[in-house]
């Protein structure tokens, strides 16, 4: 009884230091950019927050499996005061969502990924910055929503507050927010669409339910079919925050 107990105890033990485990990672540069890029790809069966500082980066695992590290290349060294920074993901099928931004706390960056479904899941990511020279992304730069469900479409300021262009005193999104919101939603839907094979994609129906807090929502129909034919028909819904430029969730179901 007492090997049992002690067998017990040690398995709880275990399942602890499971959970909350740390990988370290140190980026492969390539280059000494000031204004650069990283890529960063990892495998993920749960949720784990990803860190960044400098050249060194931590996988932080929450739940679910151990997650790892499959690549992290940098063509130069993330400074510490960043003169502007964008987060763009890249591939993966559930959430991702920047947690810190590298301007507001000494260029440590978190981003956290959450993986709805059974299985380990490739995410990668790529995180951009303008270095000490200054600089701003430009209207091409910022060209929005990029990857399966989430983004930066350059919609906040270096402030991380709402911008009001697409937001009015309310919370909630003015006429040019919609605009914004629905072509984020949209290319996120077209690119789960043409995962399946489908392309040819036209929205036929599209609705804001524009409520302020997380419950900024869009929904609709899409029609997609091979060649110039569209005959099979999708139902959306994304949810998504122009507050820093994120889409938080995509759902995309065949009729």
């Amino acid at each position: 009884m007492k090997n049992l107990k002690l067998a017990v105890v040690g398995l709880a033990v275990c399942v602890g230091m499971a959970n909350g485990q740390q990988n370290t990672r140190r980026a492969d540069i390539t280059g000494n950019a000031v204004d650069g890029k990283c890529t960063i790809e990892v495998n993920v069966d749960g949720v784990a927050e990803v860190e960044v500082q400098g050249s060194v980066g931590r996988i932080r695992n929450l739940s679910g499996q151990r997650a790892d590290w499959v690549r992290f290349v940098c063509n130069g060294q993330m400074p510490n005061n960043p003169q502007d920074f964008r987060f763009r993901g890249i591939d993966g099928r559930g959430n991702v969502q920047l947690v810190q931004d590298p301007r507001q706390n000494g260029g440590r960056i978190v981003f956290r990924i959450e993986d709805p479904k059974g299985g380990r899941e490739g995410y990668t990511v790529d995180l951009e910055w303008r270095g000490g020279s200054g600089g701003q992304w430009n209207s091409q730069d910022n060209r929005g929503w990029n990857g399966p469900s989430y983004g930066n479409g350059g919609v906040f300021g270096n402030d991380g507050n709402r911008d009001p262009r697409y937001y009015g005193q309310d919370g909630r999104w003015n006429s040019a927010g919609t605009s914004q919101a629905s072509q984020i939603c949209q290319s996120a839907v077209r690119e789960r669409i043409q995962r399946d094979g489908y392309g040819n994609v036209k929205f036929q129906k599209m609705r804001a339910n524009n409520n302020s807090g997380r419950n900024d929502t869009l929904s609709g129909v899409a029609k997609a079919g091979r060649g110039k034919g569209g005959n099979v028909k999708y139902e959306f819904s994304c949810s998504v925050n122009l507050a820093n430029g994120q889409v938080r969730s995509v759902e995309v179901n065949r009729r």
